[in-house]
């Protein structure tokens, strides 16, 4: 969970409460906003709601006015939902007292309490399934077999607790891409690669000397897993490391420079010229790498150097591609676009 809002929806949710405004007229102009919040506390004083995405409002009232707003996000939010959140309605405890009732097939259980599916699990430990409910808590079911024992609720900072080191080890749990450790000089080079095989990162992480990167490529997420010669954060982004590449050749440098100038869209979309602009740049750092295989005194890259036979073939093919002088050129071209596109961020 982020704790935090996008600009849209902070723009938005402020606006609504610019000036003094009834919580009955609030709901009314700006349902279409408020259908993504939750009440979590509502009093006299103040109404506490929550966002899905994991954010905090408190909104102070005075005379049957709303005439404050205070939006935690980040820290702050965490320990407000901890607080106020994670407690189911009276209408949930009914609702899970009755499909989970003793002696009742657990798997009966939760088909009756979950017919649309989605149900997500948190394990079980110690003969209790846990199963999370929303932003309402967490269900732990007492088990006796494959029967209901009993149940109870998990609330507030504890459910929260639960919740989070679910999520925290669940973000690394993916099939390891090409099933090992991939030799890479810096991180750069390690995001180049993934960048290279269709990767759009997610999560990455240094554990017990391992870089590991969570990306989405097309056949799904995948835990890429690096050796890397130099661990330390990059002063520069885009250097990937001194001598040539041990995990990538000419061919791929090549082409996916290629996919990324064939990718580039006509117009801006919103929120995508810094996607672009960093894949331009990862593009120009890698046809600079490609010219490191040529020998000196030599204008293309030598055979037998690389990983796979279609990146030989398209060598031996397309062979101006790969030419010292076009390579600079390229180079310099994909830079200038970079910039470019950042410009339009």
């Amino acid at each position: 969970m982020a704790f935090t809002l996008s600009d849209y929806d902070r723009a938005q949710f402020s606006s609504l409460f610019r000036s003094p405004i009834s919580w009955d007229d609030a709901k009314r102009i700006g349902a279409e906003d408020l259908r993504w919040w939750r009440t979590l506390s509502d009093k006299r004083s103040a109404l506490i709601l929550a966002h899905n995405g994991g954010a905090v409002a408190v909104l102070r009232r005075s005379g049957g006015m709303i005439t404050g707003l205070e939006l935690n996000e980040g820290e702050a939010g965490r320990r407000l939902l901890g607080k106020h959140g994670f407690r189911p309605s009276d209408a949930v405890r009914e609702e899970m007292k009755r499909e989970f009732r003793p002696g009742r097939p657990v798997a009966e259980a939760v088909s009756a309490a979950f017919p649309r599916g989605g149900v997500v699990e948190l394990g079980t430990v110690a003969g209790k399934r846990r199963i999370r409910l929303g932003t309402q808590g967490v269900l732990e079911v007492r088990l006796d077999r494959d029967m209901v024992r009993s149940h109870s609720f998990v609330v507030g900072a504890d459910a929260m607790e639960l919740i989070e080191a679910f999520e925290a080890d669940n973000t690394w749990r993916h099939p390891t891409f090409e099933g090992g450790h991939i030799s890479a000089r810096t991180r750069s080079e390690a995001y180049l690669y993934v960048a290279v095989h269709g990767g759009d990162v997610e999560q990455s992480r240094l554990l017990a000397g391992t870089f590991e990167v969570v990306a989405t490529i097309p056949a799904g997420r995948r835990l890429f897993r690096f050796h890397l010669d130099d661990a330390t954060e990059d002063t520069a982004p885009h250097e990937l490391g001194p001598g040539v590449s041990s995990c990538l050749d000419p061919s791929d440098l090549v082409l996916f420079a290629s996919r990324v100038r064939a990718d580039l869209p006509e117009s801006v979309a919103e929120g995508t010229a810094l996607r672009h602009a960093g894949l331009l740049a990862q593009a120009s750092a890698g046809l600079t790498q490609a010219i490191r295989f040529i020998p000196q005194g030599e204008e293309l890259p030598p055979l037998g150097i690389y990983r796979t036979r279609t990146g030989e073939y398209h060598r031996m093919t397309h062979p101006d591609l790969y030419r010292r002088s076009e390579l600079e050129s390229e180079s310099r071209l994909f830079s200038a676009l970079s910039l470019q596109w950042s410009a339009k961020a």
